[in-house]
């Protein structure tokens, strides 16, 4: 649990004020400040840097140090700070299933959030690239909610057990991942973080990908290409050279 001194830092951090009463609309004012706030990012992969899934390690890194992280670093300090208000929390696995191979079951390599209210179970999640719920969704099946760019709706399934459906950019609803309801604790997500860190299979290893969003969409860092995205949709690109990579990454995704 963080302390108070560190729970003002990290609402600092993501510019988050006033009374925090424990609500639904609290939780999606968090999530989507901290995606507009804490960036998504590789880098210490790529660098050979041992990802510590410890809450003082986390907090010095997102927090103190203000870098970014992937799933299971920003979920868990997310986790923490929600439990750290008084919220009831539960840490959930999950399994991508958009950008799979259709005859692929996909491994457990997703960290989610199940917080528990009285008026239901809501999801959240800040550690995701790519487009996502910017808000707490209620675990209700079939009830469509939206976020502002995207559509959500849960369905239940035997193998999944529930799967997270979104709909952008005027398409269909599609699969976006699965998890069934096994509360998780840290040290179950050390081997599936370990899998990024080092698997020749995993997608973290081969190039940069950084991302953080905005309020009509988000900008991403893939490679070197640097993408402006509105809603769901990539509307700039520009290639980047390695002497501009370290100025985009303070002046674009704040990181110091």
């Amino acid at each position: 649990m963080y302390t108070k001194e560190q729970i003002a830092k990290y609402l600092a951090r993501i510019g988050v004020e006033g009374e925090l009463p424990l609500t639904s609309d609290t939780l999606t004012k968090i999530v989507s400040a901290h995606y507009r706030a804490i960036p998504y990012e590789n880098l210490d992969i790529l660098a050979g840097v041992p990802l510590d899934l410890s809450e003082e390690a986390l907090f010095d890194k997102l927090i103190e140090r203000r870098r970014g992280g992937f799933c299971f670093e920003l979920n868990e300090a997310l986790g923490t700070l929600l439990s750290s208000l008084g919220f009831s929390v539960t840490h959930l696995a999950a399994r991508f299933i958009l950008g799979e191979p259709e005859n692929v079951l996909p491994m457990r390599r997703h960290h989610i959030l199940l917080v528990h209210l009285d008026d239901g179970d809501w999801l959240c999640d800040a550690g995701i690239m790519r487009e996502a719920p910017r808000r707490a969704l209620k675990l209700v099946p079939g009830l469509v909610q939206e976020d502002g760019i995207g559509a959500y709706k849960f369905v239940e399934d035997p193998f999944y057990g529930h799967i997270l459906m979104q709909k952008v950019s005027g398409g269909d609803f599609v699969p976006f991942f699965g998890f069934t309801m096994e509360p998780q604790i840290t040290q179950d997500f050390v081997m599936p973080c370990f899998y990024c860190e080092k698997h020749p299979g995993s997608p973290f290893i081969k190039d940069n990908m950084v991302g953080i969003y905005t309020a009509d969409g988000a900008w991403n860092l893939a490679g070197k290409e640097l993408r402006r995205l509105k809603g769901a949709e990539i509307t700039e690109r520009r290639a980047l050279t390695d002497e501009e990579i370290p100025g985009v990454l303070r002046d674009i995704f704040g990181m110091l």
